[in-house]
């Protein structure tokens, strides 16, 4: 039962002493002896002691010294100490005082004496255990938090910081405590404000309690960071005010996102004005949040007049949408004077946090989607050239080597009869000069409006597979076009481009006409490049053509 008995470390360098320790405690404590103060040093480390009775006249390190290495050592510094000495002059009590002794005990020992500060002072270790437990506990629930806990003195000075808030300011409890929060901690242009916030919370009688708030700090790394921050008044026993306890929340992450996500909305806001193609946005109740002029426009409502209201006030069938995305959706929607059209709908859900926001639907005229009716002529003038082998029901592409060549392809191939149609970025009327087509249908990809030649706005890709499409019903063994895809991929995102030409290849397999398709390959990178070309034969292999 030794190991339940309060342990006491006895040091003195006369062993009749030592002896002497022995006879007065062994029976009630567990005693270990050492005969100076750098072996004392040396057990307390292993043996723990309750409680040490250290002799003041020692060789190698006397009490006094020992007694002031052990309170300045955190692990050591609670143990209560007593002093025995022969000495009794005034200045020797002061300097055992200095070093931080709890008891004096004089030479020759009272076995009375010795037994009463002994108890006394375990009893005094004992609490002291108690209060450092309870201390100790605390500041696990402290540490293991998951916001910074910070307390400051009336003077704004760090008394007290958990592991987070040290992780947060990125700073050592050395590096913190003592220092003036506000002074060291809190960006320039914030600190007279908080500072008087601070110092307003401490006066008011009332509010034990501040309200939470956002407030910037700065850590060491000279990072600035946004914690959301409460407060609690700290009184002593007197009922004085003592300092705050602050927890702030690291919402640094969170603020970002947030910046990043109304930036995005900003940005999503702005191209839906601008789209050129109408467009409604909702929010998760499936009420419209906003319309482009486009839209309002298509409907024939004033925005103020749509906005806010549900979209099944203007389906024709008082429906809601699916909150998925989705294409080529026929709904019917009612215009302000109680038509109903049919429009090809497109939805896409917008997300945030993993939560569905909101849909963005654009709307689009069924009648627009028909493209241009093109109709064939054929060239009147046959040259004798050697004929290309474009076998038909095929796509070719040319991206290497002259440029040209594919224009020369496609003019030889008309004025050998076959109906052709071209689809270019190029000035038509150069065309027509340069490879002396004079009938062939072209098709130019411009802005620009009242040309005499068919045109197409770039933004109106969805026109151009039912121009094709139109075109190769009405012909046979046709040759078709297309220079200005990179055109395209300026108002269009490329996937839908790619898609475009995914069903142009459709429909030219399912024909007896050819396409050949002209880019510059620099203007695609070699995943894109390989996902648009991945089904298309190359123009300019030597057998595709007769020797």
């Amino acid at each position: 039962m030794s190991e339940l008995l309060p342990k006491i470390l006895v040091v003195d360098d006369e062993p009749w002493n030592l002896e002497l320790m022995e006879a007065y405690l062994s029976s009630d404590y567990e005693l270990t002896m050492a005969t100076n103060g750098v072996e004392a040093l040396e057990k307390v480390k292993d043996f723990e002691p309750d409680v040490i009775l250290l002799d003041v006249l020692m060789p190698k390190m006397d009490g006094y010294r020992t007694c002031e290495i052990l309170k300045k050592d955190d692990s050591t510094k609670f143990i209560p100490v007593v002093l025995v000495t022969a000495l009794s002059e005034k200045e020797d009590k002061i300097k055992g005082i200095e070093s931080g002794a709890d008891e004096f005990l004089s030479k020759p020992v009272d076995m009375l004496e010795l037994k009463t500060r002994v108890h006394s002072l375990l009893k005094l270790k004992q609490q002291q255990d108690m209060v450092l437990k309870e201390r100790d506990t605390a500041q696990k629930y402290l540490d293991v938090a998951g916001v910074m806990i910070l307390i400051i003195d009336n003077d704004q000075n760090i008394v007290e910081i958990n592991k987070k808030g040290k992780t947060i300011l990125e700073c050592s409890e050395e590096e913190l405590i003592g220092k003036n929060y506000f002074d060291n901690f809190i960006p320039v242009e914030d600190r007279e404000f908080i500072k008087k916030r601070f110092n307003d919370f401490q006066g008011e009688v009332e509010t034990e309690e501040c309200s939470v708030f956002e407030m910037s700090i700065i850590a060491k790394s000279g990072q600035k960071k946004v914690l959301s921050w409460n407060a609690i008044k700290l009184k002593d026993k007197d009922g004085n005010k003592a300092g705050i306890l602050c927890s702030g929340e690291d919402i640094t992450a969170r603020k970002i996102v947030e910046e990043e996500l109304k930036k995005a909305n900003e940005h999503l806001n702005l191209l839906i004005r601008i789209s050129p193609i109408a467009t409604i946005v909702l929010d998760s109740e499936q009420n419209i949040v906003t319309a482009n002029e486009k839209a309002t426009k298509l409907l024939g409502y004033a925005n103020d007049e749509i906005i806010d209201n549900s979209i099944s006030t203007i389906t024709c069938n008082n429906d809601l949408f699916e909150f998925a995305d989705q294409d080529n959706l026929i709904v019917g929607l009612s215009k302000k004077d109680g038509k109903c059209i049919d429009l090809n709908i497109a939805t896409s859900v917008i997300m945030e946090n993993d939560n569905k926001k909101g849909l963005v639907v654009t709307l689009q005229d069924i009648s627009e989607l028909s493209g241009l009716l093109i109709a064939p002529s054929i060239e009147e003038n046959r040259e004798i050239k050697d004929i290309p082998k474009l076998e038909a029901s095929c796509t070719y592409i040319q991206d290497s080597g002259d440029l040209n060549t594919s224009y020369e392809i496609f003019a030889t191939m008309v004025k050998q009869g076959r109906p052709g149609l071209c689809i270019t970025r190029e000035n038509p009327a150069k065309i027509r000069s340069k490879y002396n087509i004079t009938k062939t249908p072209i098709v130019w990809l411009t802005k620009a409006k009242g040309s005499e030649y068919p045109s197409v706005d770039p933004a109106e890709l969805f026109k151009l597979h039912p121009t094709i499409e139109n075109f190769i019903k009405k012909v046979n063994d046709g040759i078709i076009l297309i220079d200005g895809l990179e055109y395209l991929t300026l108002e269009n995102d490329l996937r839908s481009v790619i898609k475009f030409m995914e069903q142009t290849n459709d429909s030219i397999m399912a024909s007896d006409s050819r396409l050949i398709l002209q880019i510059d390959p620099l203007i695609f990178d070699t995943k894109d490049l390989h996902l648009l070309k991945r089904w298309m034969r190359s123009l300019t292999e030597e057998d595709n053509y007769n020797e």
